[in-house]
């Protein structure tokens, strides 16, 4: 059973440290390690086995082997921090001495907390009692997307007693790296390229596999000697054997059972494929013109009939047939098989039903496959010739077919629509099927397998939820706070435009249901009377005000079956106050009759946290006012005209008809409740110096 395993990171910011750690070399000063030899890019000889005699002593005896120099990923390669990390990985694991503790080059690697998983991983690697001597042969991509990649290591190892090496042994290390923040990180050991029994094995399967002119892991080997590759992959290894020296990387043992970050079984794990990394005596990396020995190869490759896929750094085909080219595949070719009489392989037709959580008809990242999904299968004529379930990932598949025409029919359950039909550029991510689940004709070459026939469902959304008075005006339903029922509601879309409208019922609620995913805005029309609450006060979105102070809510995007009661408007009364500035003629800090009003007597109006939020002046009568008032603690202060002084404070039993301004102007803070008009607060002035 394969295990993934998680670890702590390391970065390519520890390449230094690895290797210091395994080989005794000195970092230098720029973080890096001595300058040492980069690997030759020339063909090596055959794969050896040197096993030690069971019964007869060495004629010599030879010093432990000196360790090999770093390998060094040559500039340009594709994601060459992320090849070099995995390499000084593949040779920190596989270089030790016969003293060495294993757990102190695991922890180096995987940090305390992953050693034990880590020793579990990289169990065939570890030969405890015995030194080795590691050398990567080649770091090949494996899969690759914006967060994760594979790196496959051919690495050489060589194990060894006393003076003596007892076997050699390559192995292809499936290393698993995530991105991280300082870029490219050591995340999983996914394989170590098989466990080997004993030395007899390896001795037999060099024997029976060994062709000089195919370089390949000792892993390859066993996988052919134990019947584990197709009959038809060894007669075209062969066959290119018989036209150029090839070098291979990986066939079933220590590629990953499925295409990677997929759930699709690859290849490889069949027996049905393998990855060239070397073509004569150049890498692929490095022969890449158009007219190179390694393009012509995958042109025989893809016109020879038993092959169903080739993966390279050239796109044959120039769209979706057996050819292919991406970032991972500049640095190998990959070649799959069809298998001797299988039938279960082409011709075929298929691919997945998925909900369209957005709504676009074009399937994206996260968006989920729908299993349980009938899909039914009709040749031209128009008889069903077929049908099956989609699996849990909303996979479905046709196979064994015969060439010619055929369409594809799903089942849409019930609550679910159509998406839009053939939206965007590729044809492999939008959905095909119309309003009654029916996809297009199409015809099937006899070697035609194609998964391009998706089809895109959604559900409908919702979007409401109330409008109530907020008493307190602090922007937070609370309890008690009764709804505002008669409020007319409004919905728009992304564009802008009006699609619905409705009024709140008597509890303040409302909804608009039955909606398309997208993008909506809501609105409201605030009352007479009212004014907009504070808005996203609180840490709770479903009780807080979303409105602005015209009633305007933020747009927001409603996915596939979503629900979104979190849209709320708070509406609080407005409040006022004021009063008059007067001439105290008698200045004893009461308003008496006939004692007149002071005209154009500047006002000026501030918030609890000390701000100025309005200023006017007295009218003919001395008179002013602040009003449409969010409620809250406000003060006053006024301008004392020249030639005026403040008249006496707080004087008498009726606060309506006293002086409330200390003698720079300033009045005491107050609180005014919703709706509340507070009409007390006046200024008495007299002539003074």
């Amino acid at each position: 059973m394969r295990r993934q395993l998680g670890i702590a990171a390391i970065g390519v910011a520890g390449l230094a440290t690895i290797i210091s750690v395994v080989s005794g070399s000195s970092p230098s000063p720029d973080g890096g390690v001595d300058a040492q030899t980069v690997p030759s890019t020339s063909a090596p000889a055959s794969t050896t086995i040197t096993i030690a005699p069971a019964t007869t002593a060495p004629a010599t005896t030879v010093a432990a082997p000196p360790r090999e120099a770093r390998y060094v990923v040559s500039e340009g390669e594709v994601e060459r921090e992320a090849k070099q990390l995995a390499a000084d990985i593949a040779y920190a694991l596989t270089t030790y001495e016969q003293s060495d503790d294993p757990t102190a080059r695991f922890s180096s690697i995987a940090g305390a907390a992953g050693v034990d998983l880590l020793a579990e991983a990289g169990e065939p690697l570890t030969h405890r009692g015995r030194w080795s001597r590691g050398q990567v042969v080649y770091p090949q991509l494996g899969g690759l997307t914006n967060e994760r990649t594979s790196v496959m290591v051919v690495t050489r190892q060589t194990v060894g007693s006393g003076s003596e090496p007892e076997f050699s042994v390559v192995r292809t290390l499936d290393i698993r790296l995530i991105m991280g923040e300082a870029g490219w990180e050591f995340d999983a050991l996914a394989s170590a390229g098989g466990a080997f029994g004993s030395v007899e094995d390896l001795e037999l399967a060099h024997a029976v596999a060994a062709d000089p002119r195919i370089e390949m892991p000792d892993s390859a080997r066993l996988d052919i000697l134990g019947g584990e590759v197709s009959p038809v992959l060894l007669e075209l290894m062969s066959d290119l054997a018989d036209i150029t020296p090839y070098g291979v990387t990986v066939m079933a043992t220590g590629h990953p059972y499925h295409v990677f970050e997929t759930n699709r079984v690859s290849h490889h794990t069949g027996g049905r494929a393998i990855d060239i990394f070397r073509v004569g005596d150049r890498h692929v990396i490095d022969d890449r013109d158009g007219g190179s020995a390694t393009r012509v190869l995958v042109q025989r490759l893809w016109e020879d009939p038993r092959v169903v896929q080739v993966g390279s750094p050239w796109d044959i085909d120039g769209g979706p047939g057996r050819s292919f080219a991406n970032v991972v595949h500049q640095d190998h070719i990959h070649v799959a098989v069809i298998g001797r009489n299988d039938p279960t392989w082409v011709p075929a037709i298929g691919d997945r039903v998925w909900e369209d959580v957005d709504a676009d008809g074009i399937q994206d990242q996260g968006e989920p496959g729908i299993g349980g999904v009938t899909v039914h299968l009709f040749d031209d004529a128009g008889r069903e010739i077929g049908s099956t379930l989609t699996n849990d990932d909303g996979r479905y598949e046709f196979r064994n077919l015969w060439y010619g025409e055929y369409h594809v029919e799903v089942d849409i359950p019930a609550g679910f629509l159509a998406s839009p039909r053939n939206q965007g550029s590729d044809d492999s991510k939008d959905s095909d099927i119309d309003s009654g689940g029916v996809m297009a004709q199409t015809t099937l070459d006899p070697r035609e397998h194609d998964p391009r026939w998706d089809a895109g469902l959604y559900r409908r959304a919702s979007i409401g939820d109330r409008v109530w008075e907020d008493l307190d005006a602090d922007g937070v339903q609370d309890a008690g706070e009764g709804g505002v029922g008669g409020v007319t509601v409004r919905l728009f879309d992304g564009a802008a435009t009006e699609v619905g409208s409705t009024v709140t019922s008597d509890d303040g609620s409302y909804v608009f249901s039955n909606l398309t995913p997208g993008a909506y805005q809501v609105e409201i029309d605030i009352l007479g009377g009212f004014v907009a609450s504070p808005r996203d006060q609180g840490s709770d979105d479903a009780k807080d005000s979303d409105i602005d102070s015209g009633g305007v809510m933020a747009q927001t995007t409603l996915d596939s079956n979503e629900n979104d009661l979190r849209w709320d408007a708070g509406l609080t009364r407005p409040a006022s106050i004021g009063d008059l500035v007067w001439e105290d003629l008698d200045g004893d800090g009461i308003q008496d009759p006939g004692e007149p009003g002071i005209a154009g007597v500047t006002v000026r109006l501030f918030n609890s946290g000390g701000t100025q939020v309005r200023s006017t002046v007295t009218d003919a009568d001395g008179e002013y006012l602040f009003s449409n008032l969010m409620p809250g603690v406000y003060h006053i202060e006024i301008d004392i005209p020249e030639g005026f002084v403040a008249t006496l404070r707080d004087q008498g039993p009726d606060d309506a008809t006293d002086s409330d301004v200390d003698e720079d102007g300033v009045m005491a803070p107050t609180t005014l409740d919703p709706g509340e008009s507070d009409k007390r607060w006046d200024a008495g002035l007299l002539p003074g110096p």
